[in-house]
């Protein structure tokens, strides 16, 4: 637990992105400035299953579909992942017609794209290492064939995604 404690902080310490400090005063969360502010979440599954890829690119563009979480008023989405997508796997389940900017993109790609795209859009993102299997959910954070090492370093992996300094243990 000191480990992952340890880790967190170097990489928020160490980070190029913009840190937006946020806490919770009298029952709410508040940024910087003090001003209140209300998450309107949704969860946008399919990186957690062996799709490997956010559910509705077969039958939609990704794009439109962001477009549509904010027009709708949502300013939050929850990203369930699995171990497989994080390592970058083939992406059959999209519509490459309606999704031509992801061709050629693994997993780990269009992940990046999405959240990367959400950040440009002002969504506030909650990656969920959903689970240690992308074919069923365990009871715990780690099985026989996914090592709690490997959780803690696919941890490591999405806080480092984007940002220049990861600590050596990172892949």
């Amino acid at each position: 637990m000191h480990r992952i404690v340890q880790t967190v902080c170097l990489v928020l310490f160490f980070c190029s992105m913009p840190l937006h400090a946020y806490q919770v005063i009298d029952g709410s969360i508040v940024d910087q400035n003090g001003d209140a502010v209300q998450l309107r979440g949704v969860d946008w599954f399919g990186f957690e299953t062996q799709d490997h890829v956010a559910h509705g690119l077969w039958t939609r563009n990704w794009r439109d579909m962001v477009a549509q979480i904010k027009v709708q008023g949502f300013n939050a989405v929850r990203i369930p992942v699995c171990p497989d997508t994080l390592q970058g796997q083939p992406n059959p389940n999209i519509d490459y017609g309606l999704n031509p900017d992801l061709q050629g993109m693994d997993s780990q790609q269009v992940l990046d794209t999405l959240l990367n795209h959400l950040y440009a859009e002002g969504v506030f993102i909650l990656l969920d290492h959903h689970r240690p299997d992308c074919n069923a959910i365990s009871e715990l954070w780690y099985t026989s064939s996914y090592s709690e090492q490997a959780w803690i370093d696919d941890l490591v992996r999405m806080a480092c995604r984007g940002i220049t300094w990861c600590p050596p243990t990172a892949a």
